[in-house]
C-alpha cells in the first residue's frame, strides 16, 4: 500500500485504549497527570473509568474494573501496592471498592495532594478573625472567602474519600499482619535501638534528649581518622600495609581495636618521619572497657543514624509496609492518608507555626517505618498500613476543639463545639459509616487560640460512638487514648488490645513520649495463669521530665515490681468478656510476652495480681501508660 494511500480505521484511538487494559497501562506510563487530565476533556470515555456500569457479562465486568484500576494505580499515590499485596483473587472481580467513586473525586484528589498543608489554617485563621460564622462562609455563594471555604472542605473530604477506599483494598488481604519488630529493626547494626529490656536511656541519649557522652578527637570513629588532606597525600596509610589491589585477595575486616595494637607495633611511620602533628593512635594502656566501648558502640550508634537518615535512597516502596488481614470485624474500610508532596512535615491540627512541636514531626516516625519523602503523618500511602492508625481530613474553621455539653440549649453555630461539625462534615459526606474504632480525624482548620499558649496537636479519634479530642503527652483526660470510652456508662467500650497493634499510633506520638490508655480486662488466657511467675523486684533506669537539664530529661532509678505473662498469640483464639455476651479478638500486633509494671511496694505487687484475677470483675477502668522504648519484637510493656 503506498505511503500517500489515506487508511480508513475502523476503530478510533480512543476506543483502542478504553478497551484494552494492558495498552491502557503502558498508554499511562507515559502520561503524567495534567497530559491525562486535559485528554479527558476530549471525550467522556475517559472520564468514565471509575464507573462500574450494571451489566450481564462477567467479561465485559472484569475489563471496566481492570481499567478502574489502571488509572487509580497510576495516579493514587499506594494504591498499586496495596491492589498486589491484597492479590488478585480478592479484588479482580470486586464491583465495588467499599465507596462509590467518579471522575470529581479523582480530580479533587490531585488538587489536594498539591495544596500546601498551611493553605488550610491559614484561611481558616482569616475566616475566624473576620467574626463570621464558619457555617455561614461555608454556605454563602457570594464571598470568595465562602467559596474558598467550600472548595478546601471538598478537598479534604475527597482525601479522605481515597484513603478510605486504600483501606478497603488493604484490609480485604488474607496474609498475616507485618509485625513491629520487622519495620523497627532492619538490621543487626541496630538491634539495641529495639530491644526491650531497660536500656532506653541510651536510646534517649542517642536522640538527642540526654546528655551525651563525646569522646575527644583518638576515640573518635575510623572513618574520620584518615579524612584530612595532607593524610591523602600519602601513598599508603601509616595505621595499615599496603595490600596489591587483586580480585583474588580476601576481604578482611579489621576491627579498630586491632588494628590500633597492629598500627603501633609495625608501622611508626609518623615517629621516623618526625610527624608530630598527625593525630596518634591511641595508647595500648587503655583501659580495656574504655576500647571496647569506642570499637562498638560509638560507630554502631553513628552507622545507625547515618543509615536513618538515608533511607529514603536504599528502601523500595515495595518494602515499606506488608499486608496483614483486617482485623476489624464488620467492617473492611479504613482511612488513613494526606498529603504526599507535603514535604514540611507540619502538622493537619494547627497552623504551620505551631503545630510541628510534638506529634506531627519528622522524629514522630520512625525512619523504618516510611522513607523520608513521606515523614508526615498526612502521607497517602500510608493508608495502606493495617497496623497504623489512618488519618482522615476535615475542613472546619475553629478555635475550640471541645464537645458541647448535654446540658446546652441550642448552641449557637459560633458556640457550638468544632469536634461536632466534624462529625457533621463526615455524615454529609457519607463518610461516617466506614469509620472503624481508633480511625483518627485531623481538622485542617483547627486554628488553636493565642491565650491557651500550646503547640501540642489536637487529633480526633473515632471511639465506636462519636469522635473524642486527643493530645498525646497531655495530663488532663486529654492524654488518655479515648478507645474504651463511650457515650452510655452501662455499654463496655472497645479495649485498647483489639487495636492491630501497640504501635497503631507511632506515626503520630512524639519522642520518648508514652501514651496512656484504658484497659478493663488483661487478655491472659485461665491456662497461662496456672504456669505465671510471680512479680519480681528489680531496679530500673526511668527518664523524668527536669528543667535544670539542657535535654530537659535526666534519668533515675527506682524500685518496681514486674511480672511476665504470655498473652496467646493465635488469631483464632477468643477472648470472653465476665459476662460471656460477646467474644473479642486479639490484635495481632500485641501477642507475645507482656510485662506489667507496678511500684515498688506492697500494694503495688498486690495490684499486678489483682488485674489477672477472672473471678474479679472490676467495676472502674486500669490506667496503665504504654512504654514504648520497651515494646517490639513480640514484646509489650505496660507500666
Amino acid at each position: 500500500m503506498p505511503l500517500t494511500a489515506t487508511t480508513n480505521y475502523k476503530i478510533s484511538f480512543t476506543e483502542i485504549f478504553t478497551s484494552n487494559p494492558f495498552l491502557l497501562s503502558s498508554f499511562l506510563r507515559f502520561i503524567p497527570w495534567k497530559t491525562f487530565l486535559t485528554l479527558s476533556q476530549t471525550c467522556q470515555s475517559w472520564r468514565s473509568f471509575l464507573e462500574i456500569p450494571s451489566t450481564n457479562s462477567r467479561t465485559q465486568l472484569r475489563k471496566r474494573i481492570n481499567l478502574r484500576n489502571v488509572v487509580l494505580t497510576r495516579y493514587v499515590d499506594g494504591f498499586g501496592k496495596a491492589l498486589r499485596e491484597a492479590g488478585l483473587e480478592n479484588l479482580a472481580l470486586r464491583e465495588h471498592l467499599g465507596l462509590d467513586l467518579c471522575w470529581e473525586d479523582l480530580v479533587l484528589l490531585i488538587i489536594s495532594q498539591q495544596t500546601p498543608l498551611h493553605s488550610y489554617p491559614t484561611h481558616a485563621l482569616s475566616v475566624l478573625s473576620s467574626g463570621t460564622s464558619p457555617e455561614t462562609s461555608r454556605k454563602s455563594p457570594k464571598s470568595r472567602g465562602s467559596l474558598k471555604t467550600a472548595h478546601l472542605a471538598r478537598l479534604t473530604l475527597a482525601h479522605s474519600r481515597f484513603v478510605l477506599v486504600l483501606q478497603a483494598v488493604a484490609h480485604s488481604s488474607s496474609n498475616p499482619p507485618p509485625q513491629e519488630g520487622d519495620l523497627l529493626v532492619s538490621s543487626s547494626t541496630n538491634v539495641h535501638f529495639a530491644e526491650s529490656s531497660y536500656r532506653s536511656h541510651n536510646r534517649a541519649s542517642s536522640a538527642g534528649s540526654l546528655r551525651e557522652l563525646v569522646f575527644p578527637a583518638p576515640l573518635a570513629p575510623d572513618h574520620g581518622r584518615p579524612g584530612s588532606k595532607a593524610d591523602l597525600g600519602d601513598k599508603t596509610w601509616v595505621g595499615y600495609p599496603s595490600l596489591p589491589a587483586s580480585a583474588s585477595t580476601p576481604s578482611i575486616s579489621i576491627s579498630h581495636t586491632d588494628s590500633v595494637s597492629k598500627s603501633s607495633k609495625r608501622f611508626s611511620m609518623a615517629s621516623l618521619l618526625g610527624k608530630s602533628s598527625r593525630l596518634l593512635p591511641p595508647p595500648v594502656t587503655e583501659p580495656r572497657a574504655l576500647r571496647e566501648y569506642s570499637s562498638s558502640f560509638g560507630w554502631r550508634r553513628a552507622k545507625f543514624f547515618r543509615e536513618s537518615a538515608g533511607y529514603s535512597s536504599e528502601i523500595d516502596d515495595d518494602e515499606l509496609f506488608s499486608t496483614p488481614r483486617r482485623r476489624f470485624a464488620g467492617s473492611d474500610v479504613r482511612v488513613s492518608g494526606s498529603e504526599s508532596s507535603f514535604s514540611e512535615g507540619t502538622s493537619s491540627t494547627t497552623s504551620s507555626s505551631t503545630s510541628a512541636s510534638n506529634s506531627t514531626s519528622a522524629t514522630s516516625i520512625s525512619a523504618l517505618d516510611i522513607d523520608l519523602g513521606h515523614n508526615n503523618p498526612h502521607a497517602l500511602r500510608l493508608a495502606a498500613s493495617r497496623i497504623r492508625a489512618p488519618v482522615l481530613r476535615v475542613f472546619v474553621p475553629s478555635s475550640d476543639m471541645y464537645i458541647p455539653k448535654t446540658t446546652d440549649f441550642m448552641p449557637s453555630s459560633l458556640d457550638e463545639g468544632g469536634v461536632s461539625r466534624c462529625e457533621d462534615e463526615l455524615l454529609r459526606a457519607g463518610l461516617w459509616e466506614y469509620l472503624s474504632v481508633g480511625d483518627v480525624v485531623c481538622n485542617l482548620g483547627y486554628v488553636p487560640p493565642s491565650s491557651s499558649g500550646s503547640s501540642d496537636a489536637v487529633w480526633l479519634i473515632f471511639n465506636g460512638c462519636q469522635l473524642i479530642p486527643f493530645t498525646f503527652g497531655a495530663q488532663d483526660s486529654r492524654g488518655i487514648l479515648p478507645i474504651y470510652s463511650t457515650l452510655d456508662a452501662n455499654v463496655p467500650g472497645q479495649e485498647v488490645w483489639t487495636l492491630p497493634s501497640w504501635g497503631y499510633y507511632e506515626h503520630l506520638a512524639g519522642t520518648n513520649m508514652n501514651i496512656r490508655i484504658l484497659i478493663s480486662k488483661i487478655p491472659v488466657s485461665p491456662l497461662h495463669l496456672e504456669v505465671m511467675h510471680q512479680p519480681t523486684l528489680i531496679s530500673v533506669a526511668m527518664n523524668i521530665p527536669s528543667p535544670h537539664t539542657a535535654g530537659g530529661m535526666v534519668v533515675v532509678k527506682k524500685w518496681v515490681w514486674t511480672l511476665r505473662i504470655w498473652v496467646e498469640s493465635s488469631s483464632s483464639s477468643k477472648l470472653f468478656t465476665a459476662d460471656n455476651e460477646f467474644d473479642t479478638e486479639l490484635g495481632t500486633g500485641w501477642e507475645g510476652e507482656w510485662t506489667l509494671e507496678g511500684d515498688g511496694t506492697k500494694e503495688g505487687r498486690e495490684v499486678l495480681l489483682s488485674c489477672l484475677r477472672q473471678d474479679q470483675k472490676r467495676m472502674d477502668m486500669m490506667e496503665w501508660e504504654l512504654v514504648r522504648d520497651r515494646c517490639g519484637k513480640g514484646k509489650v510493656w505496660l507500666r
